[in-house]
């Protein structure tokens, strides 16, 4: 009963934030990260032996359900295709000089992920500011650069965008707060496993675009709203999953994990080490009455297990390529559907930072759409890396070049943006997570009426179950994968 009153407040708590629209600590969707599961003892008095478990792939998400299933005496499994943990986690190191790094894959940490920081306390883990506190970020726009800081957002006049005198009178801050604040407050909790209701049909048929041209806004507002984030191809995303994207996932006070984001996977694998079979793909999974029939393939050597339940956390873009065989037909048409649209990352190693005596942090968000991030400002090294963030249509015409060509297609998109990059660049490295054979892709994100079959997602199917940043509330975060994997984790502990 305590236990549940203290879930109860919790539960209560992060409604009240949301409400707010600050969300500090929402609670999860089933346990709040400070709580813990129930003692192996308590468990095993109630629901007898302790199971046998596989865990598909070692991202954030399966180390996370893994981690917490072997705490309770569970026998797990991880089966994972690559040589190294952490998934879309991976921090790049041996490809630069002077002690530097810089991440091809997730990057930053919001204040409100309250479950990324359960690990990094966790783990002992020490963090720092994603972007400087000094010198000013970059809007590109139509070939125009627009400066800001954190304390003063530019006129609406600066921009090359028509916008009525309303909208001029309101600025940047007012227009995210009219346009899409109190239509957040009246969608409920979005971190609920049953979200979003039938009730908010309406609002997956609409795309953003279409939703601001209803409330009258001028075609300006949603450029600017979506800036570095979406083009043309991105027009037809669900208005309910960019609404929950802005809601859950806060842009002020970002961090990351210093030495690199990949220590949070490495050093969760470092505790179930044992657990972890590398270098092994999964080519079946074939749901029976009381176990999974699991085929997977290490080197030359094919191989077969049958757990008693089975965690799946790989992306349902992956998942495509696997034999799956008895699950429901809608389950089948869900992993057939869902969308991850292409993003690359392309680094560059520059032996000055030149952009500084310009006044500029190296920080930029585009209309390619891509965006810009100094990650090595608080190195010591003369050298920095940029990073060049390039999504949508803009990943799709790197993905046509070679790696030559991607380096130098990026550096011709920063000297547009920051001029004078030529005379300081040393090289760089790309990757298009499209190509990744492993993830086909880097994120999950619903079209238009996809965001509603959401809770159908997380379902399990008899005995396998499912994690991953596409199973939870947080698409496309390191807090969405590791709330999944307790939730899962959580899921086969309580099965009987």
């Amino acid at each position: 009963m305590r236990k549940q009153k203290m879930i109860d407040q919790s539960l209560g708590m992060g409604r009240r934030h949301f409400i707010r629209n600050t969300i500090l600590s929402t609670a999860g969707l089933w346990l709040a990260p400070e709580m813990v599961l129930p003692s192996t003892e308590n468990w095993q008095r109630k629901y007898g032996r302790p199971k046998s478990i596989v865990v598909i792939g070692a991202g954030l998400a399966g180390l996370a359900a893994a981690y917490e299933l072997k705490k309770l005496g569970h026998n797990v499994r991880v089966l994972e295709a690559q040589l190294r943990p952490g998934g879309r986690v991976l921090t790049c190191r041996e490809s630069f000089s002077d002690g530097l790094y810089a991440e091809l894959g997730a990057a930053r940490i919001p204040e409100n992920h309250d479950w990324t920081w359960k690990y990094i306390r966790e783990f002992d883990l020490k963090t720092t500011p994603f972007h400087p506190s000094a010198l000013d970020f970059i809007h590109f726009v139509k070939g125009k650069q627009i400066r800001y800081t954190r304390s003063f957002y530019p006129a609406l006049r600066q921009y090359p965008y028509n916008f009525s005198r309303e909208e001029l009178n309101m600025g940047l801050s007012g227009l995210k707060k009219n346009s899409l604040g109190k239509l957040i407050a009246r969608v409920g909790d979005m971190t609920q496993k049953t979200w979003p209701g039938s009730d908010l049909k309406q609002y997956d048929s609409l795309t953003l675009q279409a939703y601001l041209s209803q409330l009258g806004y001028s075609p300006g507002v949603y450029k600017l709203l979506t800036l570095g984030l979406l083009d043309p191809e991105g027009s037809d995303l669900s208005l309910l999953e960019l609404l929950r994207q802005i809601a859950l996932n806060s842009d002020e006070n970002l961090s990351k994990i210093e030495g690199g984001n990949d220590r949070l996977p490495m050093a969760m694998a470092k505790k179930i080490s044992p657990c972890i079979q590398y270098g092994c793909q999964v080519t079946s999974i074939v749901l029976q009455d009381k176990k999974v029939a699991l085929q997977y393939k290490q080197r030359d050597t094919h191989h077969s297990l049958a757990p008693e339940r089975v965690i799946c956390t790989l992306p349902f873009s992956a998942l495509k390529d696997i034999e799956l065989k008895n699950i429901s037909l809608f389950k089948a048409n869900l992993i057939k559907s869902s969308y991850y649209p292409p993003v690359s990352r392309v680094l560059l190693q520059v032996n000055k930072r030149y952009w500084l005596s310009e006044g500029l942090n190296g920080f930029v968000r585009t209309d390619a759409p891509s965006e810009i991030f100094h990650t090595t400002y608080d190195h010591p090294s003369p050298r920095g890396i940029l990073s060049v963030y390039f999504k949508m249509g803009a990943s799709k015409k790197l993905q046509k070049l070679s790696e030559q060509e991607r380096i130098e297609h990026a550096i011709s998109h920063v000297d547009k943006v920051m001029p004078g990059i030529r005379k300081h660049v040393e090289g760089g490295i790309a990757k298009c997570w499209s190509e990744d054979p492993w993830t086909r892709g880097a994120v999950n994100v619903c079209r238009v009426g996809q965001m509603s079959l959401m809770p159908k997602v997380m379902e399990p199917e008899g005995n396998i179950h499912f994690a991953g940043e596409h199973a939870s509330a947080w698409h496309g975060w390191m807090q969405g994968a590791l709330e999944s994997g307790n939730r899962a984790a959580k899921e086969v502990h309580e099965a009987i």
